[in-house]
């Protein structure tokens, strides 16, 4: 179909914790911890996973999320704007930056597992 690149989610769970655990952080210093902890192992998973099954049809994905910058400013935000407290689901903070962007089912649907 002559597509070359496509763009990759990696990264946005574990920057903005979006696990379903993450509903158990107990406070928002253990919170950033395991966000780190996720991160500093993601290539070793989620990454090399995406990477091999876009290598295999000769298609580049690429991870804004990733990016150090965005990665920089993301990891500075005070993770207690990023927890999952009252009506806060996982990622709201970057859900409501694309308030108005995308449809309201897609922007605000319930994750799913990814296995």
């Amino acid at each position: 179909m002559g597509i070359k690149m496509v763009l990759s989610g990696e990264g946005a769970d574990e920057i903005f914790g979006g696990y379903l655990y993450f509903h158990k952080a107990p406070n928002a210093k253990e919170f950033h911890n395991e966000l780190n902890r996720k991160l500093n192992k993601l290539h070793l998973f989620d990454c090399l996973r995406a990477n091999k099954s876009m290598a295999a049809w000769g298609i580049e994905a690429r991870v804004p999320f990733l990016d150090k910058e965005f990665l920089d400013v993301a990891m500075r935000t005070n993770p207690e704007l990023k927890m999952i407290k009252g009506q806060r689901i996982e990622k709201n903070i970057l859900r409501e930056a694309f308030s108005g962007q995308l449809p309201k089912d897609i922007l605000w649907r319930q994750k799913e597992q990814f296995s």
